[in-house]
């Protein structure tokens, strides 16, 4: 069944490259969405495509539920890329949560901009660190062991760390990193009901720019932990770990319950991060996470 899935792939690929070659992006239009995506790589294409298909949405509109999602909470998409995980959460909620995405890196802003202009969803483009600053953002290191040229060129892998010195001058762009507790009265964050945080190792930055806020209004927080895009990835891990810990959240994963050691084979985990006073049915697909 995979072999099968990579050839179709494979052959839409095809299908869609002379409109990548005539205008520099792929394209596709979701006819059951009435929105067209728009995407530098075929890879990302795909990526919006199962993002707002219908069991992805329906997926999601069963956790938030579960979370006890209402109407006018607000969402953070922290990470923003193409937007499609906005637009995910945008249809999840049925339109009715306000959305702020934050994506810093110029090259994507053209992009996200036109997926998400027949939305309300905020674009804000600004990264979220620990301090105010102006920093490079661009492709890390280990992109350059990848060998497919389309997967070389997913810009939903660039970070502020690890920066790769080969492809410095043509794909890095600089960008402005604020704390999102010194944006909070300026963007009016109240009812903060979920942060969802994909930033390619940036991960332990934004929450320390985010202590204050996260104490004070208790938010959901969904995270990609990626040991091979973290600095140091036993620290850093940790450092997540006792973080949450210290503010008596518990740790959950969709649909599997996993028990996980922080070490060298700690694998790629999506993890919940949930406030302890958010009781949790047994019904829910969201189960327990272990950090041993």
């Amino acid at each position: 069944m995979d072999h099968l899935k990579k050839i179709l792939r494979y052959f839409a690929q095809l299908i869609l490259y002379p409109y990548k070659f005539l205008y520099g992006y792929y394209c596709i239009f979701i006819p059951s969405k009435n929105i067209k995506i728009v995407s530098p790589t075929f890879k990302q294409l795909n990526a919006a495509r199962y993002a707002i298909s219908n069991i992805q949405i329906k997926k999601w509109a069963e956790i938030f539920n579960d979370l006890n999602f209402k109407e006018n909470d607000l969402i953070i998409d922290v990470g923003g890329n193409l937007g499609y995980t906005s637009l995910q959460y945008y249809y999840a909620t049925r339109t009715t949560a306000r959305i702020m995405t934050f994506e810093p890196y110029i090259p994507n802003i053209k992009y996200i901009e036109r997926n998400l202009s027949s939305t309300n969803i905020e674009i804000i483009t600004l990264g979220l660190g620990d301090k105010n600053e102006k920093i490079s953002i661009g492709f890390p290191e280990y992109t350059e062991e990848i060998s497919n040229n389309d997967d070389k060129n997913n810009t939903g892998r660039v970070s502020m760390i690890n920066l790769s010195e080969r492809v410095l001058s043509e794909k890095q762009s600089s960008c402005l990193v604020f704390k999102l507790d010194d944006l909070s009265k300026i963007f009016d964050i109240e009812k903060l009901f979920f942060i969802k945080v994909d930033i390619e190792g940036f991960e332990t930055n934004f929450l320390k720019g985010a202590d204050n806020l996260i104490n004070s209004q208790r938010p959901i927080l969904y995270m990609e932990i990626n040991p091979t895009t973290l600095s140091n990835p036993k620290d850093d891990i940790t450092f997540i770990k006792d973080f949450f810990e210290n503010k008596n959240y518990n740790f959950y994963a969709y649909n599997k319950l996993i028990k996980s050691k922080i070490n060298d084979e700690f694998k790629r985990t999506d993890l919940f991060f949930i406030p302890s006073e958010i009781d949790i049915s047994s019904d829910s697909k969201l189960k327990k996470f272990t950090f041993e």
